[in-house]
């Protein structure tokens, strides 16, 4: 049995690129690309910072019964951020060969296994950001734990209660407690009801931008209209192509434009509302349960209600209008938001929010939100758009 040198301790920058190329997951898998010995291994955390291992065993090659090779250790890893005081307990690691490739099998992890029959299984609670988030789960800030996050969550409640808020200070309180209020909608999953009333800064616009910034990077306005804009004329000309053929969703197409040409004006917010409002037509997907219109003076219906947009028209306007006189966010049978005054507006809104409580897409609506997620706002899942929307998305690049 041939026994490697003893590496007693080693620190990798993951910047670098020179030692390893490293693919995270959570705070112990990696694969490595070595090209003659197996040395220093690297772990990182959630907010990528590097651990120092201590080996505390030799490497050691043996062959198993079907003629592959194996190496095994024993090793301690240390938080470098807490300088070596605090270490997790002695792990053993199984490395499979593959020519200049080593991939690390976790033996004993904490999961479910012939020596650990009794853990949960490897896959169970595995938090995977879905549409693009880039902060998905973050750690808590340095220096904060659970019980002084609280603090501060109570902090901003009190202050939204104020006539005059002090919003610099939930801006800065709100931004502390991010990794706090993400393991709760994530590991949670709490009503919406609930969710906002211990969160309730996130019913402000201000706070659904600010929040889909720290969950993407992205500025939701900005990118929103920006984008929306860009495409608005191709997407009218689409429509008008498509309401000349025959079928229900061209006889929609063409009763939504006939009510658009009779507006009087036609400035930048009416074209929004057309883009957005016929989109769903467009796909051929049932908007009918999405777009909910009421009288000012008329009880509305809004129970069984998971997400809508909630518009204020004038009466005997029918079931279309370019100029409502409110719109409201409807989610988990309650308004969350209202006073909106045009429908594009409502639209970024209600992006934000379902990225902010960590919705699903309404199920009958699924192309709509995709295409505005991966087409306007550019937030790439890597996985692959469907045939309706890869033509629309052509079409709409088409010069």
């Amino acid at each position: 049995m041939k026994k490697f040198p003893q590496t007693h301790e080693a620190l990798v920058n993951v910047q670098s690129g020179r030692l390893f190329s490293c693919w995270v997951v959570k705070n112990d898998l990696f694969m490595s690309r070595r090209s003659s010995r197996l040395e220093s291994a690297g772990y990182y955390d959630n907010n990528r910072r590097p651990l120092i291992v201590y080996r505390e065993t030799p490497h050691r090659i043996f062959r198993t019964r079907k003629g592959n090779f194996r190496a095994k250790t024993q090793i301690t890893v240390t938080d470098s951020n807490n300088n070596g005081n605090n270490s997790s307990d002695h792990t053993m690691f199984s490395w499979k060969i593959f020519g200049f490739l080593f991939l690390f099998l976790p033996l004993c992890f904490g999961k479910r296994s012939r020596t650990n029959p009794e853990n949960d299984y490897p896959h169970s609670n595995i938090k995977r950001a879905r549409r693009a988030e880039v902060n998905y789960l973050p750690n808590f800030p340095r220096g904060e734990n659970e019980t002084t996050l609280e603090e501060m969550r109570v902090q901003i409640i009190q202050e939204t209660e104020k006539t005059e808020r002090d919003q610099i200070l939930i801006e800065k309180l709100m931004h502390t407690t991010f990794a706090l209020r993400r393991q709760h909608i994530v590991q949670g999953s709490p009503q919406v009801r609930e969710f906002l009333e211990n969160w309730p800064a996130l019913q402000m616009q201000s706070q659904v931008f600010a929040e889909f910034h720290r969950i993407t990077n992205v500025n939701l306005r900005n990118q929103f209209y920006c984008e929306l804009d860009r495409y608005t004329p191709k997407l009218a000309a689409l429509y008008r192509q498509k309401s000349s053929r025959t079928g229900k969703g061209a006889e929609a197409l063409r009763e939504m434009l006939r009510i658009y040409d009779l507006e009087e004006e036609h400035d930048i917010n009416m074209r929004r509302t057309l883009a957005l409002r016929a989109l769903p037509v467009y796909l051929r997907e049932d908007d009918t349960e999405f777009f909910k219109t009421c009288n000012g003076e008329d009880e509305v219906e809004i129970t069984d209600t998971q997400l809508a947009l909630l518009s204020v028209v004038p009466d005997s306007i029918g079931s279309i209008s370019f100029s409502p006189g409110n719109i409201s966010i409807v989610i988990e049978d309650e308004v969350v938001i209202s006073e909106l005054p045009r429908l594009a507006d409502a639209f970024v809104v209600l992006f934000g929010l379902i990225y902010v409580l960590h919705l699903d897409y309404p199920k009958k609506l699924t192309h709509t939100f995709t295409f505005i997620q991966k087409v306007l706002m550019c937030l790439d899942d890597n996985k692959p758009l469907k045939p309706c929307l890869l033509s629309l998305k052509n079409d709409l690049l088409k010069e």
